[in-house]
């Protein structure tokens, strides 16, 4: 009779676990072979866990049961359970151990946390001391520096000082003097011997300060090696300490498995007997080998061999079929894709075809309209505004003034004048620069802070001279010539007058060529100068100025006709000698820096920033003055006043220009020296002396070159100053109300020191 086969019964669900591992893979179904197998190692195992430990009296076995074999199946069954619960317990041990471990490795790094918080205050207090200790120094330096420049201005009170007891010849006066000198050098010793200390304290401090630094730094890092080399013994333990947990975990496991595995197997075979199933096992081994060393009928092996080929040949065909049905798939695909790539083409040249005919209309409308636009342009000047002027301004002036007033008076009459109209207070010798500018050079550059006057200046004088003036507001997109003159439209046959263009035309026109004219570049920084305005610049240098030639700017390439009548060969605008370019320049963030070409081409006028104001004499309109009235005066002033020219030349050209150039580098080129032929002697004869032309041709020419250069230290400008007044006295002049120093150049070098933090 056999037994009915068992349900299976599920298998035991795994405890769970604190490191979230992975489930185990069910185990795989249990053969009565690896029973036998398995049994005496689980017996072995358990044996050496429970040899010390006494195990309980085993249970009274049924009646009619192998006693004997139960009772030891039941003792290596406790000593499963003995092995499984000491494991249990060695486990739990050693995570209290992990748990402890990991609880004073969290207090260490508290520690440590703690530790780094109490040296950062204690740095932070540190930092404080030196800064206030920094601020002290400063205060102390501000009252040293404060000392000074009261030492400076009495030792200036005492130059003139002395100048005037020369004067009187008083010996009173001189020892009084030499005491004050004598107490000066004294006070001056002792705030040197004072700054050297602070130097000296400055400097300890900041040692101090850098070794308190190294030092925390150099803790810092020893602090951070220890703790990370603790850290990472500490992780390696716990690391260990965790592969053993997990390896005790496997193996509890595994013998809960087994454990389990054992308890349904004696459940399900109440009369299990480890032998005679192994004896039921061999049997049937046997009974396979003899079942195998049987040999099969000749009939059925013919029949299988014909099966076989059939089935063989049935696969060729099939594989034959397959191979063929994919190549009429893909063929099929093939064609089906064409048809698609087709459709898709015709209507891709339809909707061209259709664009063709659109382009050929537009193509015709335009063509139609441009022919239109031939025939209107046809006997019609590319320069409209400029064949207009020809028309508007052809008829000469004859009301002109032929003489102008001696400069020194005309320069009195033009202050006042221009106050008492436009209500603008310009000083005498600003307006004695500008008017001795428009005699050395055609190019001006007003410069200044913004609202000063600036741009006013050329017009008001224009104004009160009768002249004209055109102002031309610069772009800050302004990159190329182009931009300052304007473009030929070759669609059009027309050309696009700027408004530099038409006011340069404009004043070659016989209307205004008989008068000074003046266009007016307004902010002429906000883009580089030498970029939109290089053509006029190569103009002034090589046609201009140089040669004596008519200036010239060429528009086109080509000739154009019919053109106006004053453009050169129909593209070369005529740049008249009547004509003066002025620009202004503001200084701020957003304007440009001017290149050294375009300063030594012009005439640099900086106008203050808080004018003083006057009370104006009532004054008469001169007239329009011609501009062969303004030459003549130049003309004269230049035969007059010849040795002031020779006089400052020799100034810029000996002991100083050496100077100049052993410090900095620099000197009076060759056009500042064309131009001081000319503008000295049109200062002196506007009633300004040579040392005031000499002050501004030094600090506007030379000087000025210093300006931002940081390769020059501050030491050997501050010397450089400290010696002018030197060279200043080799200088002609010097009496009643003459510059006894060099106003303008010693404020430029004031203000670029004190730019650089210097005294």
């Amino acid at each position: 009779m056999s037994r009915p086969k068992p349900k299976p019964r599920p298998a035991p669900r795994a405890k769970a676990n604190p490191r979230a591992r992975p489930a185990a893979k069910p185990p795989a179904r249990v053969t009565p072979r690896d029973i036998s197998e398995a049994l005496p190692e689980a017996k072995a195992q358990a044996a050496a866990v429970a040899e010390n430990k006494d195990l309980p009296d085993p249970p009274q076995p049924p009646a009619g049961l192998d006693s004997v074999a139960l009772v030891n199946l039941w003792r290596d069954v406790m000593r499963i359970k003995l092995a499984y619960e000491d494991a249990k317990t060695r486990l739990d041990e050693e995570k209290r151990d992990a748990d402890a471990t990991r609880a004073a490795l969290t207090e260490q790094q508290r520690a440590w946390e703690t530790e780094q918080e109490d040296r950062a205050r204690q740095r932070e207090e540190a930092g404080r001391r030196a800064a206030a200790e920094d601020e002290d120094l400063r205060r102390r330096r501000a009252d040293c520096d404060e000392r000074e420049q009261r030492l400076a201005e009495l030792e200036l009170r005492l130059v003139k000082q002395e100048h005037d007891a020369r004067s009187a010849a008083s010996g009173a006066v001189r020892e009084a003097l030499a005491e004050a000198q004598d107490s000066l050098d004294r006070e001056r010793e002792d705030l040197s011997r004072q700054r050297e200390a602070l130097g000296k304290r400055e400097a300890g401090l900041q040692a101090r300060e850098e070794d308190l630094r190294d030092r925390g730094e150099l803790f810092q890092q020893r602090t951070q090696v220890a703790v990370e080399r603790a850290t990472e013994q500490y992780q390696l333990q716990l690391a260990a300490l965790e592969r053993r947990h997990a390896d005790l975990l496997a193996e509890n496991e595994r013998l809960e498995q087994k454990l389990a595995e054992y308890e349904r197997i004696r459940r399900a075979f109440p009369d299990f007997d480890p032998d005679q199933i192994r004896g039921d096992l061999l049997r049937l081994e046997e009974e396979n080998r003899d079942l195998r060393k049987r040999q099969p009928r000749a009939d059925l092996l013919a029949d299988l061999d014909r099966l076989r080929e059939g089935e063989q040949r049935w696969q060729e065909d099939r594989t034959y079929l397959l191979a063929e049905n994919e190549r009429l798939q893909l063929q099929l695909s093939a064609y089906q894709v064409t048809g698609f790539e087709l459709d898709r083409q015709e209507a891709v040249k339809q909707a061209l075809q259709a664009n063709v005919e659109a382009y050929q209309d537009e193509v015709a409308r335009l063509k139609e309209q441009a022919e239109g636009l031939r025939r209107r342009a046809e006997g019609n000047s590319p320069f409209p505004e400029c064949s207009k002027m020809d028309e508007l301004y052809r008829e000469a002036r004859d009301d002109l003034v032929q003489e102008l007033p001696p400069l020194h008076e005309f320069v009195r009459w033009l202050r006042s004048y221009i106050a008492q109209q436009d209500g603008l207070f310009y000083s005498e010798p600003d307006l004695r620069v500008f008017l001795a500018g428009l005699a050395a050079t055609r190019l001006h550059l007003l410069q200044g802070v913004s609202g000063i006057g600036k741009t006013q200046l050329p017009l008001a004088f224009a104004k009160a001279i009768g002249a004209a003036a055109v102002p031309v507001a610069v772009g800050a997109d302004w990159r190329t010539p182009p931009d300052l003159t304007g473009y030929y439209n070759a669609f059009e046959r027309r050309f696009y007058e700027s408004e530099f263009t038409q006011a340069a035309y404009q004043a070659g026109c016989p209307a205004y060529l008989a008068q000074p004219f003046f266009l007016v570049l307004d902010e002429m920084n906000l883009s580089h100068p030498e970029q939109y305005l290089s053509t006029v610049l190569s103009a002034l240098e090589i046609k201009g100025e140089r040669t004596g030639k008519e200036m010239t700017l060429e528009l086109m390439t080509t000739q154009v006709q019919p053109s106006p009548r004053r453009l050169g060969d129909g593209r070369r605008l005529l740049l008249p000698p009547n004509l003066w370019f002025v620009g202004t320049a503001n200084q701020d963030e957003t304007t440009v820096a001017f290149a050294e070409k375009t300063f030594d081409r012009s005439n640099v006028l900086e106008l203050p920033a808080k004018p003083e104001r006057f009370e104006p004499n009532p004054t008469d309109e001169l007239g329009p003055i011609s501009l062969q009235a303004l030459q003549r005066a130049f003309a004269a002033a230049e035969r007059a006043e010849a040795k002031p020219a020779k006089a400052v030349a020799a100034f810029l050209q000996g002991d100083l220009g050496d100077r100049l150039y052993r410090d900095f580098r620099i000197s009076a080129g060759p056009r500042t020296m064309k131009q001081l032929d000319r503008f000295v002697p049109a200062v002196c004869a506007a009633g300004g002396t040579i040392r005031e032309a000499a002050d501004h041709m030094l600090a506007m020419k030379v000087l000025r070159k210093i300006r931002g250069r940081y390769e020059f230290r501050i030491d050997v400008i501050e010397s450089f100053r400290d010696d002018l007044p030197k060279y200043w006295s080799e200088l002609p002049g010097g009496g009643g109300t003459d510059l006894a120093e060099p106003v303008r150049s010693l404020r430029l070098l004031g203000d670029e020191l004190h730019g650089r933090g210097g005294r």
